[in-house]
């Protein structure tokens, strides 16, 4: 009886031991996890928005140069992203129409994109250019080629020239189709001899 008594007692004294030990240790090692789990955390990705018409008549536009934005992304993406962050794209649909671009600029603005691909036209570009500015979040627009955009010191950067330099390069100065001074559709050519 006596032997079970010590041993008991032994038993008591090294389980406090151990509960004085996890007791000790236990906010290290808390502290510790955190800082490990902190330190694997994956790092929040870059929001960057598109926006373009992706319906309605000039969607060809916005749903080539999404397809290309997209390909870019994956591209950044394989390759580590931007300071080891992976890029994540927001497209939104400015449908054309002025209006609902302006929203659709400022749901990308709200989802914390540091910069926007778009839009694609001069005319949806003037509209969302002062909402833009007036944030300090880029617009690298593919194809808006509007002279107005020219020698201004804003946040927005195309990656066409403008249309007064791409324009004289492109054709000659007086189209074929052009009829009495008036321009034609292509497909209307004047049967006059």
């Amino acid at each position: 009886m006596q032997a079970i008594k010590r041993s008991v007692a032994m038993s008591r004294s090294v389980d406090s031991v151990h509960d004085r030990v996890r007791r000790s240790l236990a906010p290290g090692t808390a502290a510790a996890g955190l800082l490990f789990a902190a330190g694997c955390t994956p790092k929040k990705p870059v929001p960057i928005g598109f926006l373009c018409g992706l319906t309605g008549r000039l969607a060809d536009l916005g749903i080539g140069g999404r397809n290309g934005t997209l390909l870019a992304v994956d591209d950044l993406n394989a390759a580590g992203g931007i300071d080891g962050r992976l890029i994540e794209l927001l497209s939104r649909d400015d449908e054309q129409m002025l209006e609902v671009a302006r929203a659709r600029l400022t749901e990308l603005f709200d989802n914390g994109v540091e910069l926007v691909v778009g839009p694609m036209t001069s005319s949806v570009a003037a509209a969302v250019l002062p909402l833009a500015s007036a944030r300090g979040i880029p617009l690298v627009s593919p194809l808006a080629g509007a002279r107005e955009f020219s020698g201004r010191n804003d946040v927005f950067f195309r990656v066409v020239s403008s249309s007064t330099v791409s324009a004289p390069a492109t054709g000659p100065s007086r189209p074929p189709w052009r009829v009495d001074g008036c321009s034609t559709s292509r497909t209307t050519r004047s049967t006059r001899s």
